[in-house]
């Protein structure tokens, strides 16, 4: 499946974030503009594998047995990638904003899929910058680098420097 994404910071403060969905996500393999990684979210295991750079990739996700997926998380390259996302809706638009946990602490994503790549959206208030182009902010490099080791950079960018 084609899978059309535009990925944007979010403004601190700005969006009330409650309840959402625990999600885990191991990075089993990972290339230039490929991933493959077991995802853990509403009792479920999801393996996806992804190619492809920029705003549309391909994506193939098909879910796992307990047993498949613990023999994965069991190879993984790091430690997983931690957030609760949350769903809000605006204008024709759902957005997924994944607030994320540990090593990614205080880094808020939304994300938006588009049928199209020059799909007209509503941009609501609590969007900052675009990253979609940025490989810092895809969860496999995140994943690999978290903003802990880079902070004072990622400081920087949310206040637009």
């Amino acid at each position: 499946m084609i899978e059309i994404e535009r990925k944007f910071l979010v403004r601190p403060g700005v969006v009330d974030l409650r309840g959402g969905e625990e999600i885990s996500q191991w990075y089993i393999m990972r290339g230039e503009g490929r991933s493959l990684r077991v995802r853990h979210s509403s009792g479920r295991f999801i393996l996806a594998a992804k190619v492809g750079k920029g705003i549309v990739r391909q994506e193939v996700e098909r879910e796992l047995s307990d047993g498949e997926a613990r023999g994965l998380i069991d190879s993984a390259l790091e430690a997983p990638v931690e957030k609760i996302r949350h769903s809000v809706k605006s204008g024709n638009h759902v957005w997924s904003i994944d607030q994320f946990k540990g090593a990614n602490e205080g880094l808020l994503l939304a994300e938006i899929e588009l049928q199209a790549k020059d799909e007209q959206f509503e941009r609501p208030a609590w969007i900052g910058k675009e990253v979609s182009g940025d490989p810092a902010f895809q969860n496999a490099n995140l994943a690999r680098n978290p903003i802990s080791r880079w902070r004072s950079d990622f400081i920087a960018l949310l206040n637009g420097g």
